[in-house]
């Protein structure tokens, strides 16, 4: 049997948008970005709202994980409803297809229930309005 040399770990160090934490989390230089697994590997900083989960490694890694998760999804889903006149595109493939943005990026915050709250004020206060009405109804707190 041939010796194996040992897997390469790489360490990054994440500040999630969604609060002021700080962690690091593990993950093998060698696999392929679409399949990678990011292992919790040491919290750094800890914010208020997460300071209970301070001892357990991987519960916050998971409520930091899932909170920044909702976001992007509830970002992505107002984009895609957006009208195209607020739309900015950002990328275009050989095959055509376009990648679009905001053209005014988003407001976007937790309140105090930890309920994400997206408001888009450019767009004028109808849509912004509906905006968080959409990302309240489907996009409810999971605290």
């Amino acid at each position: 049997m041939a010796d194996e040399q040992p897997k390469k770990i790489n360490i990054t160090r994440w500040f999630p948008d969604t609060c002021n934490c700080a962690l690091e989390y593990a993950w093998e230089a060698d696999s392929n970005e679409d399949e990678r697994i990011h292992t919790p590997h040491k919290v750094i900083d800890t914010c208020p709202h997460h300071d209970h989960l301070r001892a357990d490694l991987h519960g916050h890694h998971a409520a930091i994980h899932e909170e920044n998760s909702h976001k992007n999804i509830a970002i992505a889903h107002v984009l895609e409803h957006l009208p195209d006149e607020h739309k900015a595109v950002i990328a275009q493939d050989d095959k055509g297809n376009i990648t679009h943005w905001f053209k005014y990026d988003p407001h976007w915050s937790f309140n105090e229930k930890r309920e994400l709250e997206i408001a888009p004020p450019s767009y004028g206060r109808l849509h912004g309005v509906s905006c968080l009405l959409f990302v309240l109804l489907f996009f409810p707190a999971y605290s």
